[in-house]
């Protein structure tokens, strides 16, 4: 914004036009010749750039003109902040805004603005009371009924957000039926894709599919001359990314989903927009998960990491994702984290609490746990709270994905009396609801993924889930009695057996060392995290290239050699079914690979390190699959942890301590340094900064 003479003079007027029109490259490419006093041509410079997408180079146009005191400027750097994340700045700012500003538009503008920063901060009540006084005070004007239809969207996402679903309804078409009066292709874009995300929570499905549909289309280079920049490309590919999920069929969608996902989550880094960060990788880690890519979901998940660790939004996600993968002590202590997201994020609160009773049901059957005492009776009460919110909610049909990954869990309900009539009662909506579409339901306002798409051992049983057609029938009740009414394991007085798998595997019974080969000391692991399983389940995991005459001589020769060594009530067969399942019997049962895990989940990399020997089940003959996937999740995860400690550390002792860790661990298993490069880069930046700390 220099004075330049070869160009013609500067246009007020044409620029303002073009902000309001969505021309953001005209408007910025005038703005750009303003005179340099000029504290409104600034702003608008900055909201040029941060609604093309050019965020971080927004800054400096809004803070000259807050400077030189245009009275909109604050306002506009107050929304700045929120988009970055910098919500406690932008509450702040907005706040001055509010105080400073006369009453008019420009105020109530502010105040919904601070309503939104609030909301997005955790303080949802204040954040929507806030809004509403914005909204109530908007001057009633058609020639602003557009201005004040944007309000009505942002009025809808909140509700939206707190599962208030035909208020929410109402706002959203508010909002659409402005759309013929508002010149900005990008608010007509937000209205239509905002409308279609309530009616998929209604289940009008078919609604939401022409909603979404529209909203691409408003910004399709056909319609759209400024549809290639930054912020309008990554806000279509987003719902386009919705529009997948809710038209494919269920195979298709999963990957066309997560593959939209992928490349948007690379838009969303560019853009340094915290929300569509947020959303982009929330719903990809839920979606990677869901399809048995349990490393690179967890790897997703950490994008979004501080060196204080993950925040509670996000570890009661990552509780969902290592539910799924059987890792009950890590998920319960991450899912115990959700009363700090209740308020804010209501949805995912009441996910989490259907997640950690089956983890907590789960584990208790681990463990021998009577049914009438500690973990079983806690999982019991957690499922009792959430039932009797869930059949009041309105949108109870956004829980069933969760309820088909549980199937087992929802089998054991049925079968308490007390809870019985409460699940009768979902389980129906549920059904009702699966009898008016035809592929998998999928949901948008918190993190909720698709029928489950990965391997066994991703959380059920997978056979019994993507068959069903009825939640009823996602396990049967003859599998459910046969697991519930089993007679609890007394583990008083039992022999005590440790494994230890990390690193050249060995085995200890009550203290003395006993000789068990690689291959039975992964069935025993298997069988502990992995109760119930049929030969040929654990074959189809364990082993999935085996042929039957290979499968039938290898298991025949293992389960010899474990009553051999162990005694011939260490595997326990039930025959009552069609395929005979194992599980482990009268014994106590240590490893130390669930050590490392609760060590990892506290961040605890001293604890981590001396357990960590090598890799798991090192000179496995023949390989596993499951052997080497969890291998390899291990592998990521502390390649992960060790990122982030690295970059927390600032002292020049903690970063010695911290750099010895990570080089002891390598050595121990060199592999985890291929799992994730940035572990070389994070490396030597501390390596650097104790070499700076040290001069």
């Amino acid at each position: 914004m220099t004075p330049d003479t070869a160009v013609p003079p500067f246009d007020a007027l044409a620029a303002q036009t073009a902000l309001e029109c969505g021309q953001y490259r005209r408007a910025a490419a005038l703005l750009e010749h303003a005179p340099p006093g000029d504290a409104a041509a600034w702003r608008q410079l900055g909201q040029a750039y941060l609604r093309s997408g050019r965020t971080f180079e927004a800054e400096l146009p809004l803070r000259r003109g807050l400077a030189l005191g245009d009275p909109e400027a604050r306002l506009a750097y107050g929304n700045w902040l929120r988009v970055i994340g910098q919500f406690g700045a932008a509450v702040r700012e907005l706040d001055t805004s509010v105080a400073e500003l006369p009453d008019g538009e420009l105020r109530c503008l502010a105040q919904c603005s601070q309503g939104v920063a609030l909301f997005r901060l955790g303080e949802v009540r204040s954040g929507l009371n806030g809004c509403r006084s914005g909204y109530g005070a908007y001057p009633l004007t058609q020639a602003l009924a557009h201005r004040r239809a944007r309000l009505s969207r942002v009025l809808g996402q909140m509700h939206l957000h707190l599962g208030e679903l035909e208020t929410a309804h109402r706002y959203a078409l508010e909002s659409v039926a402005a759309l013929p009066s508002d010149p900005d292709p990008l608010s007509r874009f937000l209205a239509l894709r905002d409308l279609g995300r309530v009616q998929a929570r209604l289940g009008r499905r078919s609604q939401a599919q022409l909603s979404l549909q529209a909203a691409c289309e408003v910004l399709s280079a056909e319609h759209y001359s400024d549809a290639d920049l930054p912020r309008p490309a990554a806000l279509r590919l987003g719902a386009e990314a919705e529009l997948s999920a809710l038209s494919a069929k269920p195979g298709a969608s999963q990957r066309d989903y997560a593959s939209r996902l992928q490349a948007l989550s690379v838009e969303a880094y560019a853009l340094h927009d915290s929300e569509l960060r947020l959303w982009t990788v929330t719903h990809l880690a839920d979606a990677l998960s869901c399809q048995g890519q349990h490393a690179q979901a967890m790897y997703t998940l950490y994008e979004l990491g501080t060196p204080r660790g993950l925040p509670p939004m996000l570890s009661v996600l990552r509780g969902i994702l290592m539910r799924r993968q059987r890792q009950y002590p890590q998920a319960i202590l991450d899912l115990e984290r959700a009363e700090e997201v209740r308020e804010a994020h209501p949805l995912l609160y009441w996910r989490a609490q259907l997640h950690l009773a089956d983890a907590c049901y789960q584990e208790a059957r681990l463990q021998g746990d009577h049914l009438e005492a500690g973990l079983a009776v806690r999982g019991l009460v957690i499922l009792s709270r959430a039932l009797a919110h869930l059949v009041t909610v309105e949108d109870q049909r956004v829980y069933g994905a969760d309820w088909q990954e549980l199937g087992e869990l929802s089998v054991h309900a049925l079968l308490e009396p007390d809870l019985a009539p409460l699940m009768e009662s979902l389980l129906s909506t549920l059904d009702w609801a699966e009898s008016e579409r035809t592929d998998s339901e999928w949901t948008d306002a918190e993190p909720a993924g698709p029928p489950l798409a990965g391997p066994p051992l991703a959380g059920t049983d997978q056979g019994s889930v993507q068959d069903a057609v009825s939640l009823q029938d996602a396990v049967s009740l003859q599998d459910a009695a046969s697991l519930t009414q089993a007679p609890p394991i007394q583990t008083t007085a039992l022999p005590r057996l440790e494994l230890r798998l990390l690193g050249p595997g060995a085995a200890t019974l009550d203290g003395q060392p006993c000789a068990l080969s690689p291959s039975a000391l992964l069935v025993l692991c298997y069988l502990h995290l992995s109760p119930g399983h049929s030969r040929n389940d654990m074959s189809a995991v364990l082993f999935p290239d085996f042929d039957k005459v290979q499968m039938t001589a290898h298991f025949k020769v293992t389960v010899k050699e474990l009553r051999v060594v162990l005694g011939p009530d260490i595997l326990l067969l039930d025959d009552t079914l069609r395929h005979p399942r194992y599980r482990v019997g009268a014994v106590q049962l240590g490893l130390d690979l669930s050590a490392l895990r609760r060590a990892l989940a506290d961040s605890d990399l001293s604890a981590a390190q001396k357990l960590y020997r090598g890799a798991f089940l090192e000179g496995l003959d023949p390989e596993s699959d499951w052997a080497d996937w969890l291998r390899g999740e291990l592998q990521m995860t502390l390649n992960l942890e060790l990122q982030q400690a690295l970059g927390a550390a600032r002292t020049a002792p903690e970063l010695r301590r911290v750099l010895k860790l990570t080089e002891r661990l390598q050595k121990a298993d060199p592999d985890i340094a291929g799992a994730a490069p940035e572990l070389d880069e994070a490396m030597q930046a501390a390596q650097a900064r104790l070499e700076t700390l040290g001069k």
